[in-house]
């Protein structure tokens, strides 16, 4: 395992962030292993493509599961092997279905993303903190601390039709969902600072003001 892993950072200047055996030989002594020495996930266990025992992984034999799911906009971790044949091989997905898939996904706005970022994701309801809390009555302005992936936050704060988010350390109004409670839903960066604003400034030529 050690050398495969410095293989694959020879070749490509990269290192791997997830793993699984060919040969289907792999166990979960070998995951905590890799997890702990190397820092790679195993796609085969439980938090890969056997979240769910009944899905399977993404091939020509298991589209007829993956069409519909993937126009929906299902989320779930998988992999195949190859994707650019038509008709693929066995355990692969045909190049014409998966570019269907990958479509599917852009058609409902999601993210495809690693394994390790899908992990980091969902760790960070965990592992995100918020520091520097700053209220008044027309503002709220926090530090987000994240793992190094985005986090998903909500804000208890009622929201209206002026609301802006800005994000103070790249200097941009971020986009946002208000909740049926009118709360706000917005994605973070590790180390940076947020504000939400409640009252617009609004000038010339519909540009805005940096709060």
């Amino acid at each position: 395992m050690d050398e495969g892993y410095s293989y694959v950072y020879e070749i490509f200047g990269r290192k791997p962030t997830s793993w699984c055996s060919m040969r289907n030989r792999d166990t979960v002594t070998h995951a905590i292993y890799a997890y702990e020495n190397l820092g790679m996930l195993w796609r085969n266990g439980d938090l890969g493509i056997h979240a769910e025992k009944d899905v399977g992984n993404l091939d020509d034999d298991t589209w007829e599961w993956w069409e519909p799911a993937s126009r929906a906009g299902m989320v779930h971790p998988v992999f195949t092997h190859e994707l650019d044949q038509d008709p693929a091989i066995k355990y692969s997905i045909s190049r014409s279905k998966f570019r269907n898939w990958v479509d599917n996904y852009d058609s409902n706005n999601v993210s495809i993303v690693s394994f390790y970022e899908y992990s980091q994701i969902s760790r960070n309801t965990y592992d995100a903190s918020f520091e520097n809390l700053q209220y008044t009555e027309h503002s709220i302005i926090f530090d987000a601390r994240t793992n190094g992936a985005i986090a998903l936050v909500n804000v208890n704060t009622n929201a209206g039709k002026n609301t802006q988010v800005y994000d103070n350390t790249s200097k941009k109004f971020l986009s946002y969902n208000i909740e049926q409670d009118n709360s706000i839903t917005f994605w973070v960066e590790n180390n940076h600072t947020y504000g939400i604003y409640f009252v617009t400034i609004q000038l010339p030529n519909n540009q805005y003001q940096e709060p």
